[in-house]
């Protein structure tokens, strides 16, 4: 999946959140008056004991699960289920919370998130993996290799000959998945609003309450759309600005994550114990060791060849080196930092990837020591692509001028993709492959051309919080999110993403007091970060 991420990077969309919606009038009251029961959790359900949260009791845990049809438009296509658990008492309201991808799962996030109070004690607290991720009948491409493209095949693509034989591949590694996953195409956000539809009606028939983070921001608006009259309390943690065309979305992307790794440079580059002088440097230092890592040169620990000149290590993946640093601006600064510090040196003194490479396993949905994975990659792909038409026609002239324009929004990311000898790479197909999928099979519907924006005609307020140094879902976004959806805004001062739950006092009290009594500031809030 790696090839197919570079390929969707380099189609101009860095997976992006897109938006769908769904007002078919199928008959589906087979599914909305299905009898469910809550019974003990299945023991693979669980997390191991060091991941769990402070206060998470596996025996307090429930678990069951709905059947949804495959495609709502065509009921007679069959059925899928979707598998949740619930921690609480569940005489208590229900909340439903998914942390977002797409692809994460939402039953594994109950688990380790520490719960506010109002959350523990009021609300049962229900965790769902969508259609298609973990337990809810998984769609899943070939585990060898996926874990295999990360040392196959190089980070930087400096050839037509490498281009080629990169785009290939990609296409080849869909069309075999496709082919192992006949419902590949039913994994979107559009079908998973009307999951939740009916799970709602099922399990309570109350009014909706929802916390979704990142892309769970994404069904939750997209629920209000679809529902309105359905709403009970949402919270949007993090929220994605849906809407927006993948070349938008895309610089906006980029901008956000630019402006992380230059927060991580720089701290590296004002400490002497770290590599590195200053910003650009500590980039050169980073992309001369992925350049490296292509070549052969650089140790890793969890690749497929060991190394000629250090027989305890193997040669490293630059695709997993880039992935780790990535992965490290998910968190908070002052949390992460330390751990890139370490990295760098490994890196850059030892030449030796390994911690990099530890966190770019981690990124990409695997547990480093075992290698198993989850499937979020997969469904990452294919919820973006089947969104919205993720397929490109640009020229080159276009696609030159786009690449100067992310190169002005994002200019250490535009620096740490480019190979050093600037090969344009110009694919035959741009854009996303299973988008292209897509439109190639007649028997499969096509993704909509457009993404709506958010819209609000439930008349209620929303909870919305956004990280003033979030790298995934800038602030600026939430700002406008925020506007659209008519809701007051609770901003974070520090960095990281979906922050809701990291403990901070001011977070907290937003949070108790909305789903206490439903009281929202009257207008924007500032929570410092410390």
């Amino acid at each position: 999946m790696r090839i197919s991420i570079k390929l969707f990077v380099l189609g101009l969309a860095l997976a992006s959140c897109s938006s769908a919606t769904n007002s078919s009038n199928v008959d589906k009251s087979e599914f909305m008056n299905q009898s469910v029961e809550w019974v003990k959790c299945p023991d693979n359900y669980f997390l191991e004991s060091d991941y769990l949260a402070e206060d998470f009791t596996r025996s307090k845990a429930v678990c069951t699960e709905v059947e949804v049809p495959v495609s709502y438009e065509d009921t007679s296509l069959g059925t899928l289920t979707v598998a949740m658990m619930g921690i609480g008492n569940s005489s208590n309201p229900f909340v439903f919370y998914n942390p977002g991808g797409p692809g994460a799962s939402g039953i594994e996030s109950i688990q380790y998130n520490d719960f506010p109070a109002v959350l523990d004690e009021g609300y049962f607290v229900v965790g769902f993996d969508p259609r298609g991720v973990g337990f809810s009948s998984p769609v899943r491409c070939d585990d060898e290799d996926d874990f295999e493209s990360y040392f196959a095949n190089d980070f930087y693509v400096d050839s037509q000959t490498e281009a080629t034989e990169t785009e290939t591949v990609a296409f080849d590694f869909v069309e075999e998945c496709a082919e192992d996953n006949p419902f590949w195409w039913s994994i979107n956000t559009q079908n998973t609003v009307q999951d939740i539809e009916v799970m709602r009606e099922v399990l309570t028939k109350a009014p909706l309450n929802f916390i979704g983070s990142s892309y769970g921001t994404t069904l939750a608006m997209e629920y209000l759309r679809a529902f309105p009259d359905k709403v009970g309390k949402l919270m949007l943690d993090s929220p994605v600005l849906i809407g927006l065309d993948s070349k938008e979305d895309s610089l906006q992307q980029g901008k956000g994550i630019d402006a992380a790794l230059e927060r991580l440079f720089a701290a590296c580059a004002e400490d002497a114990k770290c590599p590195g002088a200053s910003v650009m440097e500590v980039a050169e230092l980073i992309k001369n060791k992925m350049v490296a890592a292509d070549e052969g040169k650089v140790l890793g620990y969890w690749g497929l060849e060991k190394s000629h000149s250090n027989p305890d290590s193997t040669v490293a993946s630059a695709n997993l080196i880039f992935d780790g640093i990535f992965q490290m601006t998910y968190f908070e600064l002052d949390d992460i930092y330390e751990e890139f510090r370490r990295g760098m040196v490994e890196l850059i003194e030892k030449n030796d990837s390994w911690i990099f490479e530890y966190y770019g396993l981690l990124h990409n949905g695997y547990e480093p020591e075992t290698r198993e994975r989850s499937n979020s990659n997969e469904i990452l792909q294919i919820v973006n692509c089947m969104d919205i038409d993720s397929r490109e026609f640009d020229t080159e002239s276009e696609l030159r001028e786009f690449d100067a324009e992310y190169k002005s929004v994002a200019p250490l990311v535009h620096y740490l993709y480019t190979p050093i000898n600037e090969y344009f790479w110009i694919p035959k197909k741009q854009g996303c492959e299973w988008t292209w999928l897509a439109f190639e099979d007649n028997g499969i519907p096509d993704p909509p051309a457009k993404a709506l924006g958010p819209v609000n005609e439930s008349g209620k307020q929303l909870l919305i919080i956004t990280s003033k140094g979030d790298n995934v879902t800038p602030y600026a976004g939430a700002i406008e999110v925020a506007e659209k959806l008519k809701s007051p805004l609770v901003v974070f001062e520090g960095t990281g993403h979906a922050v809701a739950f990291n403990g901070n006092k001011c977070l907290t009290e937003q949070i108790t007091a909305f789903f206490s009594t439903g009281e929202l500031p009257s207008s924007e809030v500032t929570c410092p970060d410390k």
